[in-house]
């Protein structure tokens, strides 16, 4: 958990772009690719925050609620499982 007011706070270099930390903890990149649209969202409330894309990405992350099974809370309505098949894909097993 991160608390942006605290300790372990993002630092503004500068002001609003790039920012450091300062508990400066070893940083790997994470590459995926994005409608334009996604990307356009995601860099302007970064923006807004004042903080990096990598910043706003991991903190959506350290957000999610994970389940048992180590599955975010809202993957069942994305990606149906065998426990939610879809309409007529029900699994019917031999009595």
């Amino acid at each position: 958990m991160y608390h942006l007011f605290g300790e372990t706070a993002y630092m503004p270099a500068g002001g609003a772009g790039r920012a450091r930390r300062r508990n400066a903890i070893p940083l790997v990149g994470v590459h995926c690719r994005v409608p334009e649209g996604t990307r356009t969202r995601a860099s302007s409330t970064a923006d807004a925050l004042g903080i990096t894309m990598g910043q706003y990405v991991e903190l959506l992350i350290e957000r999610d609620e994970i389940d048992g099974a180590g599955r975010p809370m809202w993957a069942d309505e994305v990606f149906p499982s065998a426990h939610n098949p879809l309409p007529g894909m029900e699994r019917h097993d031999a009595a």
